[in-house]
C-alpha cells in the first residue's frame, strides 16, 4: 500500500484493498457495533521467510508495471531480512500476521 499511495505504482489485485483496524472503526462509528478485537495470524507470511519472498515478486512487479526502475530491490530486501530478523530475534510473537479476524460486537 505504501507503493500505491506514495507512488502510484499499480498493484496487483492481491494487494487493491488493504483493510486495517482504523477502516473498521469508522465503518462501524455511525452504527450500534463495535470492533471488539483483532486477532492476526500466518505469522511467517508476515514476518518471516514466506513475506521475503512475496514482496520481491510483488516490489519487482509493481515497480516494472510502474516503469520505475527495480534496481535497489534486492538491496532493499538485504535490509528488510535484516529486520526481520532482528525483530523476530528480540520480540517474537509480537508481530501481526498476514491475516486478521475481526470480532464485531454490539457496543
Amino acid at each position: 500500500m505504501s507503493l500505491a499511495l506514495l507512488l502510484d505504482v499499480p498493484m496487483s489485485l492481491t494487494d487493491k484493498h488493504c483493510i486495517s483496524p482504523f477502516d473498521i472503526e469508522g465503518w462501524l462509528a455511525d452504527t450500534p457495533m463495535r470492533l471488539e478485537a483483532v486477532r492476526t495470524f500466518d505469522y511467517d507470511r508476515a514476518n518471516g521467510p514466506h513475506m521475503l519472498v512475496d514482496m520481491k515478486k510483488r516490489l519487482t512487479n509493481a515497480l516494472r508495471d510502474a516503469n520505475l526502475p527495480n534496481d535497489n530491490v534486492d538491496r532493499t530486501l538485504e535490509w528488510l531480512s535484516k529486520v526481520v530478523d532482528y525483530e523476530n530475534r528480540t520480540t517474537p510473537g509480537r508481530f501481526g500476521g498476514s491475516n486478521a479476524l475481526y470480532v464485531i460486537s454490539p457496543r
